[in-house]
């Protein structure tokens, strides 16, 4: 018996221990305060499922692999980009909309490179478009294709891309697929992956799973670019899976995918090339010369628009991204609207958002009236009412789900890729935004929105206020977790 005592006694101890270490990680970590806050209740309420939940979810781990080649490319592509934005800057300038503009200072000093001129871009608004154009484009392929997706999903003409792809190997084209493990799970263990492989197009998947990897990897730090490049001279990139939403999760009774698709060719086409070429080396770990100086044909101008291309990594200046989206919203002056279908905040995009409708500037969310996340879209609702309450405006898409991912600054300045407003988009995921210093395309971006508004449903106030008890109690506990989200 008093052995029994003792081995108690000493588990009681180490599980004590246990605790208090993992507490003490939590902390050292130095998150934002919610975060942390929502990590220590989680492990002294459920403190196993806590221990286990922080191993697998809120440890940075990032493989010792990936986060070896990560740091080895980083020297090398910083110079790269510097010499890259310098060159061009002697050759063009700047552009008068992107140097008043205190993003693009912002951009500009942290980044240091200037914004890449002589851009022309054309923006996609139908998904069943956005495949049509892509398969052409493959079809004029002259030397390589390269696609980066976060889901894969081989139905519907989906199909179409596989078969394009197969016959531009017929035509000794390089093809490369890049996708996310977890997102494309499907793709992955389909048939159409033997076919590809077969015929000669080699297929990766980013940050793979498995149960023993987890407690040595974060299995949530997805890879969420849309990256499709041509010949190394046309990138596509937003906020578009490819997927065929007449096939993807329509049994979710939320209605078809709406994504926004924007097509570049220019210098900057060959910059978003160089965020497929960072991924994929961290994948695979083979080493190229890419970083060594300026490709051909990078200076070859097909349009007038300035841009900064804004890839962001957990790994490296991860708040880079959050600064970017804070600075857009304190430097809107007249009108800054808002597309995105998870909208779960932190506490300074929430805060900017507030006073930033408070001091007289049309703010306007348009975010879907469903999710295929429960969670996130209790979370999301439980920031209504203080919004609404400052003055800012909410409408509910209601003609599918809404996945457009955009800032409108002054229908001047456009911010345009994958990036949720939540936190698991902006610190967590590697994702890639376009920050488009052009009133013309924002002229275009404009247009979108009023088609979104058109099939939108405005909340009102007095009725929000008026929804039942019990939602608003979900509605606060989802909104705990929402630093978890």
């Amino acid at each position: 018996m008093q052995v029994q005592a003792w081995i108690s006694l000493s588990a009681a101890i180490i599980y004590f221990l246990l605790i208090i270490c993992f507490a003490v990680a939590i902390v050292m970590k130095r998150r934002p305060i919610g975060v942390s806050l929502a990590w220590l209740v989680l492990l002294f309420a459920l403190p196993l499922a806590g221990m286990v939940a922080y191993l697998i979810l809120g440890s940075q781990l990032f493989g010792a692999r990936r986060l070896r080649h990560t740091r080895n490319r980083h020297t090398g592509y910083y110079r790269w980009r510097i010499l890259f934005g310098r060159l061009l800057s002697k050759q063009f300038g700047s552009e008068s909309l992107a140097k008043d503009s205190r993003l693009y200072q912002f951009i500009e000093n942290t980044m240091g490179m200037p914004a890449l001129p002589g851009n022309h871009l054309q923006l996609y608004l139908n998904s069943f478009n956005v495949i049509d154009q892509i398969i052409a484009d493959i079809a004029q392929a002259k030397k390589s294709v390269s696609l980066q997706f976060y889901v894969w999903w081989p139905e519907g003409k989906c199909q179409l891309i596989t078969e394009a792809l197969l016959q531009a190997v017929k035509r000794n084209i390089h093809c490369r697929i890049l996708v996310d493990a977890v997102g494309s799970y499907y793709f992955l263990e389909h048939e159409d992956i033997i076919a590809l492989k077969n015929a000669g197009v080699i297929v990766e998947a980013y940050c793979p799973v498995g149960p023993i990897r987890m407690f040595f990897e974060r299995i949530d730090i997805r890879n969420h670019r849309k990256i499709v490049i041509i010949d190394e001279k046309i990138a596509w990139t937003g906020s578009f899976n490819m997927i065929d939403p007449s096939y993807f999760k329509q049994n979710k009774n939320f209605g078809e995918w709406v994504d926004a698709m924007v097509r570049v060719e220019g210098p900057s086409a060959n910059m978003v090339n160089t965020v497929f070429l960072w991924d994929w080396q961290v994948a695979t770990g083979c080493e190229s010369k890419l970083f060594s100086k300026p490709p051909d044909g990078c200076f070859k101008y097909k349009g007038d628009t300035y841009l900064h291309v804004l890839p962001s990594d957990p790994r490296l200046n991860r708040e880079n991204l959050h600064q970017a989206l804070l600075t857009s919203i304190y430097e809107s002056k007249e009108e800054i609207t808002i597309t995105t279908p998870y909208f779960v905040p932190d506490d300074a995009l929430f805060s900017a958002l507030i006073s930033t409708a408070k001091r007289g500037v049309k703010v306007c969310l348009i975010l879907p009236k469903t999710t295929d996340s429960r969670l996130a879209r209790f979370a999301s609702r439980s920031y209504y009412q203080p919004l609404l309450e400052a003055g800012a405006q909410i409408l509910l898409f209601d003609s599918g789900l809404l996945h457009t991912k955009c800032v409108l600054v002054d229908n001047k300045i456009t911010l345009f890729g994958s990036v949720n407003m939540d936190m698991r988009s902006v610190w967590l995921n590697m994702e890639l935004t376009l920050i488009i210093y052009s009133k013309s395309f924002a002229d275009k971006i404009a247009k979108m929105i009023t088609q979104y508004k058109s099939k939108s449903v405005p909340l009102d106030l007095q009725d929000w206020k008026q929804r039942s008890f019990i939602r608003k109690i979900g509605e606060s506990i989802a909104q705990l977790a929402s630093p978890l989200l």
